[in-house]
């Protein structure tokens, strides 16, 4: 008698024990697709609002290779780099990519827009390039994952040189 007592208390213990890993397995992928909604630049929620951006590409010759004006679904928080991210999935033509560097502590940058990467030539007398982010005609204090969106917002990705910084004077 004491062995089918046994035997219903540990399938018991065992189905809680199932029960309470499923629950907790359901709790941590609750706070980690949270987590990613929050790392995109989304707040958790359903209020938003309709807002107005334009965006403008321009490569070294200040040739204009991308220009909308984009209405865009806004909630409080949302960055460039979130905007960007459903900019390039709503629209086939818009294309960029990024590069994450950690050692320099900048999170992610613009290394391509409109199929132009910037390039960091070899110590051949050549410029360096790299895409220089505005908003609102100045140049942004902030990457593009901490610059936030806001209404009006005036947002041009420009291609500019700058002198290598690998190549070193008399070496």
């Amino acid at each position: 008698m004491s062995t089918n007592i046994d035997t219903i208390g540990s399938e018991a213990l065992a189905f809680v024990r199932r029960a309470l890993l499923y629950f907790l397995t359901a709790i941590v992928v609750w706070f980690v697709n949270a987590s990613v909604a929050l790392a995109d630049g989304a707040v958790i929620g359903d209020s938003g609002t309709d807002i107005n951006v334009v965006i403008s590409v321009r490569d070294l010759d200040m040739t204009e290779l991308y220009s909308r004006h984009v209405d865009f679904w806004w909630i409080p928080g949302d960055t460039v780099g979130y905007f960007l991210r459903a900019l390039r999935e709503s629209d086939p033509d818009f294309t960029y990519t990024t590069t994450f560097e950690p050692d320099k502590c900048m999170g992610n940058f613009i290394s391509g827009m409109m199929n132009v990467e910037a390039e960091e030539p070899e110590c051949d007398g050549g410029d360096a390039t790299f895409w220089k982010f505005y908003v609102d005609g100045s140049p942004a204090k902030c990457g593009i994952d901490t610059t936030f969106v806001h209404h009006g917002m005036l947002m041009d990705f420009v291609l500019v040189p700058y002198p290598n910084p690998n190549c070193r004077v008399g070496s």
